[in-house]
Formats: C-alpha cells, structure tokens, sequence
C-alpha cells in the first residue's frame, strides 16, 4: 500500500524551516493502489536510498525560499505523518 510522509526542515543555507513530502509508491504485486494527493507549495523529496520498506534513507530537497538543495539523511527523515 502506498503511503504519503511528510517532515519539516531547516534549510542549510538560509535557516528557513519548511515543509516536505513524499508518496511512498505501491508494489507493483499489491491488488489495491491508493492515490494521494501532492500538495501544492510543498517540495517533494528526491529519494536517493531507501529502506527495505521503500522509506526514504537518504534524499535531496530543494529550499522553496532560497532554492538551496539540501541534503536530508535518516534522522533528517522521521516523518509527521
């Protein structure tokens, strides 16, 4: 099943804090696909490694105040939602 994180962070470069997301897709075996919404203004991230589940491990985000691409590791990574 597909399932929609989302997180906050601090930007390296100028100190805004800002909202992130990311859809963790379905398996391509599930029988049943949720869909989420991406919502409007908020960065997602580009995933660069991912756990056994398909979290995110390690991905990049761009800062929507200064575009600086920060890059977000697993601590960076524990979700709100």
């Amino acid at each position: 099943m597909s399932k929609k994180i989302t997180g906050k962070y601090k930007c390296k470069d100028c100190n805004t804090v800002f909202e992130w997301q990311h859809i963790i897709p379905n398996k391509v075996t599930d029988s049943n696909y949720e869909v989420h919404i991406i919502s409007e203004g908020i960065p997602g991230l580009r995933v660069i490694e991912t756990d056994e589940n398909r979290y995110p491990t390690v991905a990049t985000v761009y800062c929507p105040k200064c575009g600086f691409l920060n890059k977000l590791d697993s601590d960076d990574l524990k979700t709100t939602k």
